[in-house]
């Protein structure tokens, strides 16, 4: 019926029959504490990883597209939901131009693959409409 023994040696044993400690054991304190120590350094621990790891695909992000693709290829995707993709991606590859700059130069293929178009080969030639999205 005791919850602790420091009555037990007052010889006293139907006062200490019914008796309830209201003291927590030094043991249950130390118990508790200790707990607390380990859940702070896990929460500690996991946010350090996501920290690093959200460091990580940011870093990826800021690099040429297909460096950014051959690392993302072989991420799960799970991963890719403990980061805050969207904000990052948008922060990353967020331009400097505004309103009224000239459009940076860039290159492609043609329909047929078989020569190459530069946006700065059309300036002051005549005006150039460029449309992205799906044709499906």
């Amino acid at each position: 019926m005791l919850c602790c023994n420091h009555l037990c040696n007052l010889g006293r044993d139907t006062l200490a029959e019914n008796y309830y400690c209201t003291l927590p054991r030094a043991s249950v304190v130390y118990t508790k504490v200790r707990m607390l120590r380990i859940v702070r350094t896990v929460f500690l621990v996991l946010l350090t990883a996501w920290v690093g790891f959200a460091g990580l695909m940011y870093y990826e992000m800021v690099q040429p597209p297909a460096n950014f693709t051959a690392f993302m290829a072989k991420l799960p995707m799970v991963a890719m939901m403990l980061a805050p993709f969207e904000t990052m991606w948008m922060r990353a590859r967020a331009g400097t131009l505004h309103p009224g700059d000239m459009a940076p130069d860039f290159h492609l293929k043609t329909r047929d693959g078989k020569s190459e178009v530069a946006l700065s080969s059309f300036r002051g030639n005549r005006p150039v409409v460029l449309i992205f999205g799906s044709y499906t």
